[in-house]
Parts: structure tokens; sequence; C-alpha cells
């Protein structure tokens, strides 16, 4: 063999194994590369997750909406806003769903004259003024309603079996009808007071009923 042939020999081992060598070190390079990277993405994706927002108050989305029914409107009205009455005589008629009842007095040509609205206890409806009933304080009531109430707007009185505290709503344009929100205290809780309740006694106390009263009956006549 002559001498440039081993020459040659030798320069193509020796770029043979420089490649050999390179292809091991790109090799390694990258898999240190992935394993130091895919954390990070790892922890971008996480912090660039959004964020969970937290649920409504139960206590406020599961109040049931009151329909708007009136003084003045028509047995045949209210039947359909409410459907038809559980109880119902000459002279008036009784609705009940599972948050509240309602109770209207009528004329003897079948139109509402008063509005009684209750809700059971444990729960809570809303009215159109934004009142929970079950749940919207009397102080806070007063607040909500303070453009609309009467004067004087707070009254306590005796009823059967408990005290009654009532802010009174005065008449407006085209709806002539007294309106009143009223919570109340057992008659045994008044008697534990050792006084007669006064208006301060119900402050924090919910409202649980909303009344409505015709004021001229004529007006509404359909």
């Amino acid at each position: 063999m002559t001498y440039e042939s081993k020459s040659a020999i030798r320069w193509g081992a020796a770029i043979f194994a420089v490649a050999v060598v390179s292809a091991i070190a790109l090799i390694i390079w990258n898999a240190h590369t992935h394993k130091s990277t895919a954390p990070s993405k790892l922890i971008q994706a996480e912090n660039t997750a959004p964020t969970a927002k937290p649920g409504p108050l139960p206590a406020v989305t599961n109040a049931s909406q009151i329909p708007k029914v009136m003084p003045g409107e028509t047995c045949e009205e209210a039947e359909k806003a409410l459907g038809k009455p559980m109880e119902k005589d000459e002279f008036s008629r009784t609705w009940e769903t599972q948050d509240f009842v309602i109770t209207a007095t009528t004329d003897p040509t079948c139109h509402l004259t008063d509005i009684g609205i209750t809700v059971i206890k444990s729960h809570k409806a809303l009215t159109a003024d934004g009142i929970i009933l079950g749940a919207t304080t009397l102080a806070d009531a007063e607040k909500i309603l303070r453009k609309q109430l009467a004067e004087p707007s707070e009254s306590v009185e005796a009823a059967e079996g408990h005290w009654l505290a009532t802010l009174h709503l005065a008449p407006g344009p085209g709806m002539p009808f007294k309106a009143a929100y009223g919570a109340y205290i057992a008659s045994d809780e008044a008697d534990a007071m050792n006084h007669d309740p006064t208006i301060s006694d119900f402050r924090d106390l919910p409202i649980t009923q909303y009344n409505l009263e015709m004021v001229d009956l004529h007006s509404q006549a359909k």
C-alpha cells in the first residue's frame, strides 16, 4: 500500500470519528434541552389557565320571583299570572307555591281589592320592588324604599299571636293603592323582652309579608 493510500484511510477514519462524536453530542444536548424546557411549558400552561369564578350566593339566586299582580285587576288577569287558585269563594282567591302564599279579596265584579303575600318559613321570594321576603331586613328595606315611603312610614301593632312592624308606602302616579311590608315577632318572644316591642326591635329581622290595598277602586275598574 502506498503512503498516499494510508494517509487517505487515516483521514477518512478521523472524519468518521468526528461525525460520530458530533451526532452523540447532538443527541445528548437535545435530551437535556427537552428535560429543561418541559417543566417551564407546564408551569406556563398552569399560569395561563382560566381562574374559576365563585358561584352565585344561593341565598339571593334561590329567591323565586313573585308575579306582578295589582289591585284592580280582574280575577281572569290574576289567573293568567298565577294560575288557577287553590281556594276561592265569592270574595277571595288563594294561590300557594312552594315559596309563598298569595291571598286576594275581590269585589262583586271579581276585581282584586286587597292582596296579601306571605313567604313560607325558610323560603325566599322576590317582589317587584327588589325586596326579598324572608331575607331583606326591615332596616335594609327602608334604604331600598326610602323614596316610596309614606309619612309616617313606620308602625308597630299587636296582632293575633305576634307583634307586627310595618313599613308603609304611599300611592304613586297611576298606582292608586297603598303598599306595606311587614316583619313580625312572635308573642312569646315579645313576652321575653319584658317590654312592648318598638320599631328598633324589628330592624334586623327579615320582612316576611307584603300587602297591597286598593285606594280608589273605580279608577281601576275595567
